[in-house]
């Protein structure tokens, strides 16, 4: 799967002419790159592209991505159906066309060679950078984002997103036909302003679902993607972060006396982070 292709809602009224303020809620990989995209394709200083990341470390999670070498993508070679198909077992009918026509495998290679991280291809398909560190993905993201005039704010956390014309944070908000009013929390205290367009790049966290639905939009009901067995103190797999080897079995006992679950075969187990997740991990 590809690291940057995380679809993003965008909340937006068509935009006029002069510089027109864009808000997008969270600094990961999916919102600093809807930042960077949003304020190149504008261009000329036409809109304010600012991004509100509630944690004091930006792309933090990218920083942290692959045991701290950030597996970047998958290997093009193999063709953008084939990755949805593997990589997207729900859903995949929905990203088909955003991975095979709008922003592909080999333009996410390109972009991040464009950018100066050189990527190579594992002998297992995921792509990381030549050097190996994620630091060089996160730099190059931020030094983009730089470029492109855009404006990150750490330690920002948006707290409601609602429609100009009178909705507030608990009720319905309208279409957004004349903006948005956005209300932010910081250290100092909160802030209300106006944005022209929101883009929601929040992940997990339910709040941007929650506005997008009091604005008029169709939620999906999520589901778990990645996670983790959370196991006892002194398992033997303690202090292997990013460890990764190939034909791991992972067998599944409940403490209830009964069968064990049949182990996994073929399946790679991976350590990493809190929890011990990875495909094995996943399809017990």
């Amino acid at each position: 799967a590809t690291l940057l292709l995380v679809v993003v809602l965008l909340l937006a009224p068509p935009l006029g002419r002069g510089a027109k303020r864009v808000a997008v809620v969270g600094g990961g990989a999916a919102g600093v790159f809807a930042a960077i995209t949003c304020a190149r394709t504008a261009g000329g200083g036409k809109l304010i592209v600012e991004v509100f990341e509630a944690t004091a470390t930006p792309l933090d999670k990218v920083a942290r991505s692959g045991g701290g070498r950030c597996n970047v993508m998958h290997d093009p070679a193999v063709g953008a159906e084939e990755i949805v198909k593997r990589g997207y077992p729900r859903g995949h009918r929905e990203l088909r066309s955003v991975i095979g026509s709008v922003f592909t495998p080999d333009m996410t290679h390109q972009w991040f060679e464009a950018a100066g991280v050189p990527l190579k291809v594992e002998q297992d398909g995921r792509v990381f950078p030549v050097s190996d560190s994620s630091g060089d993905v996160v730099d190059a993201l931020l030094r983009a984002a730089k470029e492109a005039g855009v404006k990150i704010h750490s330690q920002s956390k948006i707290l409601s997103v609602a429609a100009a014309h009178g909705g507030d944070a608990g009720g319905d908000g309208g279409d957004g036909g004349n903006g948005y009013e956005v209300r932010v929390g910081r250290k100092g205290g909160e802030e209300l302003f106006h944005a022209d367009a929101v883009i929601v790049a929040s992940g997990s966290a339910a709040c941007g679902r929650k506005w997008s639905e009091r604005l008029g939009h169709d939620i999906v009901p999520p589901v778990p993607s990645l996670f983790g067995f959370k196991l006892a103190g002194g398992s033997v797999l303690d202090g292997l972060p990013g460890l990764s080897l190939p034909d791991v079995a992972l067998t599944l006992v409940d403490k209830v006396p009964g069968p064990a679950e049949e182990p996994e075969e073929g399946k790679k187990k991976k350590k990493k982070g809190k929890g011990k997740p990875g495909p094995a991990a996943r399809a017990a």
